[in-house]
């Protein structure tokens, strides 16, 4: 790590890593495995055991809030900068920025509703409406916490952006919130490195 901010947003960074491989691999996989159960008793049996369509449901919505920080440490949200990788550089750190504060906005007003959507559940003790009766305050409660994770993680990233600006470090700037460079792209793909060879 070269400095401070670059520690600090090493360890978020690293949080968002554990919390995607957490719901790409246990849940989805978890999922998976339900799935395969349920299907093969229906074939075999005629009846279902493991309610696999109501777990894959909360799975998969956990499993998306929990990845959507790591796709922002990653820098792989969607971006549509035809025209901003033309203009200079101070511009395009500037627009950047906006960019990043919009998905701080986002999240922050996602996680908030997730929140109310949790409390009441909470206060109506809501359950699900199958055989299986999950307190809805527990899948609802790993999406919030996804959420909520996504909302802070952005804000970090937007915090150190803003100090890198500040100091006049535009490249810095671009580190963490510029689009991927080519040579992200293709470490993140698992591609080995040119320098490697």
């Amino acid at each position: 790590m070269k400095n401070g901010d670059d520690q600090q947003r090493f360890w978020a960074a690293r949080i968002s890593r554990y919390l995607a491989w957490l719901s790409g691999g246990i849940l989805l996989v978890g999922c998976a495995g339900a799935i395969t159960v349920d299907v093969v008793l229906r074939y075999f049996l005629n009846r279902t055991v493991v309610e696999s369509f109501e777990i894959s449901g909360y799975a998969f919505a956990a499993a998306v809030a929990l990845g959507m920080a790591y796709t922002v440490s990653c820098k792989s949200n969607i971006r549509i900068d035809l025209l901003a990788n033309r203009l200079p550089l101070l511009p395009r750190v500037i627009l950047d920025l906006v960019a990043h504060l919009a998905i701080v906005a986002v999240a922050a007003t996602i996680a908030w509703y997730a929140l109310q959507t949790w409390l009441q559940s909470l206060k109506l003790d809501a359950k699900s409406i199958t055989i299986l009766q999950v307190p809805l305050i527990l899948p609802q409660g790993i999406w919030l916490a996804g959420l909520i994770w996504f909302a802070l993680f952005a804000a970090i990233v937007a915090w150190y952006a803003a100090r890198q600006l500040m100091r006049g470090n535009l490249a810095g700037v671009q580190n963490l919130i510029g689009p991927a460079t080519l040579q992200e792209e293709i470490e993140q793909a698992g591609a080995p490195a040119k320098d490697a060879e």
